[in-house]
């Protein structure tokens, strides 16, 4: 029997369903998978958003420099959106720690460029205290850090630099 076994899986008599059937099994794991990454990006999202509402609520003035807990870069700037769309005059600039490095972003709308502040300039500050760099245009910028240790450090920086060139 053994040679009849071998021979029909040669000829390819077996092996067609269950290629088949594992073929969909695959499939249908990837489909679960993908469903958990897009649960976990949109509960990342959701809880960067929570941050940002908080964020956006406490600022006030021309100048709003925010730290948040952060899981990618797709939820840091989906925060720094919101944080916008609530004080659309203000510069925004927020910094998070993601995969032990330091993100930054920030938006400058135009009155505050025309005052001197280029978002490019404002993120190159903040990176250079938690060990990075960056830039990009006046109006948006983006940087990253080496130093997560030194968030607050960046922050600081950040509202000290933006303070001095408005003043």
């Amino acid at each position: 029997s053994h040679d009849a076994v071998s021979s029909a899986v040669e000829t390819g008599v077996i092996g067609t369903v269950p290629r088949h059937e594992i073929q969909e099994a695959l499939e249908a794991q990837r489909e679960r998978l993908r469903g958990a990454r897009k649960q976990a990006s949109s509960a990342g999202i959701e809880s960067a958003l929570n941050e940002a509402r908080a964020i956006a609520e406490q600022a006030s003035g021309p100048i709003i420099v925010g730290t948040l807990e952060c899981d990618g870069r797709d939820s840091l700037m989906a925060a720094l959106d919101h944080v916008r769309s609530r004080h659309d005059e203000a510069g925004c600039m927020l910094i998070a720690a993601i995969d032990a490095k330091v993100a930054i972003v920030a938006r400058v709308p135009d009155g505050l460029i025309s005052r001197g502040l280029k978002a490019g300039d404002w993120v190159r500050e903040a990176a250079m205290a938690c060990g990075g760099k960056g830039g990009g245009r006046p109006d948006m910028a983006q940087a990253g850090g080496k130093e997560p240790g030194k968030i607050g450090e960046a922050a600081g920086r950040a509202s000290e630099y933006a303070e001095e060139v408005l003043s």
